[in-house]
């Protein structure tokens, strides 16, 4: 168990690589996030909201799928293209959410397109609702809460190099060919993420939030008495 989560917990960093490629390559809609918590919120910036995703995130693709290996592998020459010619320029320290206009959106707006999150143009530099749906679906695919709005979590993970997330998806692709798991019962352990994902048949049935820890500040076990 402590190996499958050690690897688990390294894919986690590569997920931002291919999710949204396989997500492409299966279906060029928007994302769809499950429950009726997800599609009846109408502030997307509640902390309710936000709390409610982490505690129950979308299920999503198994982390140690072999099927993730193809959609990897796409992954890692888009990024080799991306790196070869520059990368991208990093984002300010800002705030920014739909309807505000700032030069930072137009820096943003280039950045989901080169990742390929964002699907079509719209004004420079005008936050508008394409550029909204985009962000949402990039802070879902790195797990993120996908509120829409740039904030400084959001900033910092698009600011990690491509270089760097190049990297990752070959190291992790590697990783992956090797501990990837067959259409089996298991379950893993994600610690960078905090969750757990139960696995049957080559899909997510069940997946939480966890909490891990050193084991000298673990959890009491608490038994219930009949």
């Amino acid at each position: 168990m402590r190996a499958e989560a050690a690897i688990a917990g390294v894919l986690a960093l590569a997920m931002a690589g291919f999710a949204a490629a396989k997500a492409a390559a299966e279906d060029s809609s928007w994302p769809r996030f499950p429950g009726s918590a997800y599609a009846a919120q109408g502030d997307p910036s509640e902390r309710a909201f936000i709390k409610e995703w982490e505690a129950a995130p979308p299920k999503g693709y198994p982390t140690l799928s072999t099927s993730n290996i193809a959609p990897m592998q796409a992954a890692i020459r888009r990024y080799t293209e991306i790196a070869a010619a520059g990368g991208w320029a990093p984002l300010p320290e800002v705030f920014l959410q739909s309807g505000m206009v700032d030069p930072a959106v137009e820096l943003l707006r280039t950045r989901l397109l080169l990742s390929g999150d964002l699907q079509e143009q719209g004004a420079a530099q005008t936050f508008d609702d394409s550029l909204e749906k985009a962000l949402r679906r990039y802070q879902a695919c790195n797990g993120l809460p996908p509120t829409g709005i740039l904030d400084k979590h959001t900033i910092l993970a698009l600011n990690v190099p491509a270089a760097a997330r190049l990297k990752q998806l070959k190291e992790n692709l590697a990783r992956l060919i090797a501990y990837g798991r067959p259409g089996r019962k298991y379950v893993v352990v994600n610690i960078p993420s905090a969750q757990i994902e139960a696995i049957e048949a080559d899909r997510v049935v069940s997946r939480h939030s966890g909490v891990v820890g050193p084991e000298w500040s673990a959890s009491r076990t608490v038994r219930r008495r009949s």
